[in-house]
């Protein structure tokens, strides 16, 4: 009997987890996604400073990733195809590591521009 209450809390542990770090990437990407439309002028420095793209299109870029990361934020609060969600939200994580690793390797001092100023 123990043995079946230890099981329901943990059971109940693991969803709240869950949830919690469900909500708290909603809630990143909503946030740094807003605070790149507000001011984008830190993305922008920080995309042009790496010369990957041309100038022509580091605005536009810019605003491409507010919008990703607005909309990803709130397909997951709406909790409409999750899982697809989940994946593409980690695959855009992954690419922000990526590219602070090169920022890093390359010696970039500028501010990611990653949260807008925080």
């Amino acid at each position: 009997m123990n043995s079946l209450l230890l099981n329901q809390l943990l059971i109940e542990f693991k969803k709240g987890f869950y949830l919690f770090n469900f909500y708290l990437i909603s809630l990143v990407l909503l946030f740094s996604g807003i605070t790149k439309i507000i001011d984008p002028q830190p993305l922008i420095e920080t995309i042009q400073s790496t010369r990957l793209v041309d100038n022509d299109f580091v605005i536009a870029l810019s605003t491409i990733l507010s919008v990703i990361e607005i909309t990803l934020a709130a397909v997951l609060l709406l909790k409409m195809n999750v899982k697809i969600t989940l994946r593409l939200a980690s695959s855009l994580f992954v690419l922000f590591f990526l590219f602070n690793i090169y920022g890093f390797a390359i010696g970039l001092e500028t501010d990611c521009g990653c949260l807008g100023i925080l």
